[in-house]
């Protein structure tokens, strides 16, 4: 494990224009120290080809078998002390990184996430969190941008709800108990956390600001 090191998973299926658009948003971060992992779970398209000519990303192919054992793939690779796994149909604004490993370095925590906007071709909206009510009791110990969790209150929160899919969060390693879900066609990111926070004590922190998109058109990865 590098210390200081991110490594950032993308996970892709058919998905050959978005996922170079989230490898090039993963390389335009402004947190200097990164390693971005590809893991194609089974395309059929020319992704592998896509990724080949962005250079400087690790590409690993897979038989179909879900986004959670493409996320596991990665981390098995994964040489960062940080994961972070961006799907491949998302993109993260240039400071996602920096700001997120320098909450949890400053505050030392088991993991961060952020709130994004969503955006259906040409248009974008703020995600929910913003007309959300519930935020506010999470919001009793603010540094900055950022609220941050004790152990009680990621339990309670995460038990909910999942509030930080995939793309919002950024955790250390050490941190995971075992990884994503893999028997589930979606909420495997949920799995990953609510696993996490109920087998030991997680301190965690949330930011409101948007720091990433997501796009809404009905498809997964």
């Amino acid at each position: 494990m590098t210390k200081g090191l991110v490594s950032v998973i993308i996970p892709t299926y058919n998905r050959a224009d978005y996922v170079v658009e989230a490898v090039r948003s993963a390389q335009a971060q402004t947190y200097p120290r990164k390693q971005i992992i590809v893991v194609d779970d089974g395309s059929r398209d020319d992704t592998a080809r896509r990724v080949a000519e962005i250079g400087d990303v690790e590409y690993y192919y897979q038989a179909h078998r879900g986004q959670g054992a493409a996320r596991n793939h990665g981390l098995r690779i994964a040489a960062g002390e940080f994961i972070a796994s961006l799907d491949s149909d998302d993109l993260w604004d240039k400071d996602f990184l920096s700001r997120s490993v320098e909450c949890l370095e400053t505050h030392q925590l088991d993991f961060v996430f952020t709130n994004w906007t969503k955006a259906r071709g040409s248009q974008s909206q703020p995600s929910e969190w913003l007309r959300d009510g519930k935020w506010k009791k999470y919001q009793t110990r603010r540094q900055g941008e950022w609220s941050l969790l004790g152990a009680a209150e990621v339990r309670k929160l995460f038990l909910k709800i999942c509030p930080a899919p995939s793309s919002s969060l950024v955790i250390r390693r050490s941190s995971i108990a075992s990884g994503w879900g893999e028997r589930m066609l979606i909420a495997d990111d949920w799995y990953m956390i609510l696993e996490t926070a109920l087998r030991r004590p997680c301190r965690a922190a949330f930011s409101l600001t948007p720091r990433w998109k997501k796009r809404v058109d009905g498809q997964n990865v």
